[in-house]
């Protein structure tokens, strides 16, 4: 055979996978929509029709034996069970993880993943290993930002499972930085920005080294990013605050009021330049600047943190722990990386946050 037809045989079977995974998927998410109509006979219908589509789609067998049993209809399941048994170990495990799946989306979370978990060994089939990873991500991103600790271990499974998954380790990397594990923050978002980019993973990773008082290497990453992100404003934000904190403080405030003389400066810009001002020995000018950064937008953590750093920095630290206070209301994760960005104000901003 000429290697034109193999080619074209190539192509024909590619077109039947697609073209069968695509009918059986319709039909599972048609059946599960339809038992959320508590239309069971029809689920049971649309079920059969995906497996008929796709006969090595283990969830839709699972969820056809379950619809089948809870009517009665026990032979009929036990049937469908059995011709998976006599595929062999590879088709137990692909159902046994298949089990897992249903269960964990039936909110059985420990049990689901024990199942799953359970199957990956038994076979540590590429499949499953997708499938298992998938609940764990999905459990980790279950977690509130105040639970961020507990999310980490799951993502990082996950990360193990599916090492090319930028959601998953953009997700897990995000953890990391809210709870200041910078280190590992840092080299899970070189990782991600290297093949997806994206404004708010190079905001992210921007925050890390700056945080991490890697400025050099905050100064490339931030030069990257305004090259394909001129006019983000976090982006731009995040320039002068590198300069402020990097000790380039005259830098700092140009690069500030050109953006409030070319676009409308957001709260957050107004509040930076602010701190800036307030180095410099413009206290008049500071003030202003900071008591119309907190009125435009008195509510947001990006206005809150720096007005709690600008109240520190003028010895005011009840107000900055009030300030430090609101924002951890908002976001409970985040306050933590955000006063590492402001390092003059930095220790007694972390003192306030222990104090309240």
């Amino acid at each position: 055979m000429n290697t034109s037809s193999i080619a074209t045989l190539d192509y024909e079977a590619w077109r039947l996978n697609i073209r069968a995974a695509t009918f059986s998927n319709y039909h599972y998410e048609m059946g599960i929509a339809l038992l959320r109509e508590n239309s069971q006979e029809a689920a049971i219908h649309a079920f059969q029709r995906a497996l008929e589509a796709h006969p090595g789609m283990a969830e839709a067998a699972v969820r056809l034996t379950e619809q089948l049993k809870s009517c009665g209809k026990r032979n009929e399941a036990e049937a469908v069970l059995e011709s998976w048994r006599q595929g062999g170990s590879v088709s137990q495990a692909l159902l046994k993880a298949a089990e897992g799946q249903v269960a964990f989306e039936n909110g059985q979370h420990e049990s689901g993943l024990a199942l799953a978990e359970e199957a990956y060994r038994d076979h540590a089939d590429e499949r499953i290993g997708r499938r298992l990873a998938e609940m764990y991500a999905t459990r980790g991103f279950s977690f509130a930002e105040v639970d961020f600790r507990r999310a980490i271990p799951l993502l990082d499974r996950a990360a193990a499972l599916a090492p090319d998954d930028v959601s998953i380790l953009a997700a897990l990397a995000f953890r990391h930085m809210a709870v200041c594990n910078l280190d590992e923050a840092e080299a899970l978002y070189r990782r991600v920005v290297a093949v997806a980019e994206s404004d708010v993973h190079y905001v992210r990773y921007s925050w890390t080294l700056i945080a991490a008082g890697k400025y050099a290497d905050a100064e490339a990453t931030l030069k990257m990013a305004l090259c394909r992100y001129p006019h983000d404003p976090q982006i731009q934000s995040l320039w002068g605050l590198l300069l402020h904190a990097s000790g380039r403080v005259d830098e700092a405030v140009a690069h500030f009021r050109q953006l409030a003389a070319t676009t409308s400066a957001t709260p957050q810009q107004m509040g930076y330049l602010a701190l800036a001002l307030l180095e410099t020995g413009a206290l008049e000018e500071a003030a202003k600047l900071h008591a119309d950064a907190v009125a435009a937008d008195p509510s947001s953590p990006h206005t809150l943190i720096p007005s709690a750093a600008y109240h520190v920095l003028r010895g005011d630290e009840d107000s900055a722990c009030r300030d430090l206070g609101a924002a951890r209301t908002i976001s409970p994760a985040r306050v933590a990386i955000w006063i590492r960005l402001h390092p003059r104000a930095f220790p007694h901003l972390e003192r306030c946050l222990k104090a309240i």
